[in-house]
């Protein structure tokens, strides 16, 4: 068994460095990673969010990290001797979400999850989730998620080798797990 922890539960205060220290020390096998914006300022189409890890910047892996600083948490995590299993990430969730009815929001939170994509690959991990933005009193679940699902089959080919799994906030308990295009969703739609 595989027990990991996301780079969100830890306090904002830590970098992803003692983040990861802190999951070897706390018993942990692998870490999530999470991409964050780039800290440049603009939000334009995001949502706020409770914890602001919206203002939550990873300086080794943003929307404008080079491969050299994705490389560079993989050598921080391999020296801590913790496996980066998956990269998570709060841009297609609450800066640009992916179920917006937007196109411009839409795309960059695209190039996000490319970016996900990406280093994922770079990091030697398996997966790359996905939250594709919020289920509102202005946007049904059916809808989020036909949005989300039609985005992401966009990019089913683009990284074959790496699982993307999305999971929609305010599903439905009752929510299953389906695969199409090779992307593992949360769905319910009555």
């Amino acid at each position: 068994m595989n027990i990991g922890v996301n780079q969100f539960c830890f306090p904002s205060s830590y970098g992803v460095e003692r983040a990861l220290h802190s999951a070897k020390a706390l018993g942990f096998d692998s870490f999530e990673a999470c991409l964050t914006a780039d800290g440049s300022g603009a939000r334009d189409g995001g949502v706020g969010d409770a914890l602001d890890i919206a203002g939550y910047v990873n300086p080794l892996l943003n929307t404008s990290s080079s491969e050299a600083d994705i490389k560079e948490l993989r050598r921080i995590a391999d020296g801590e001797g913790m496996r980066i299993a998956g990269v998570g990430g709060i841009v297609s969730f609450s800066i640009y979400p992916l179920n917006a009815r937007e196109e411009g929001v839409a795309q960059k939170s695209l190039d996000a999850v490319r970016k996900m994509l990406d280093a994922a690959r770079i990091l030697g991990a398996d997966t790359a989730l996905v939250i594709p933005g919020m289920v509102t009193k202005d946007m049904d679940y059916r809808e989020s998620f036909e949005r989300a699902q039609s985005r992401l089959a966009i990019l089913a080919d683009y990284a074959p080798d790496i699982a993307i799994a999305v999971r929609q906030p305010s599903s439905p308990a009752s929510a299953a797990s389906v695969a199409t295009h090779g992307i593992e969703t949360d769905v319910t739609i009555a």
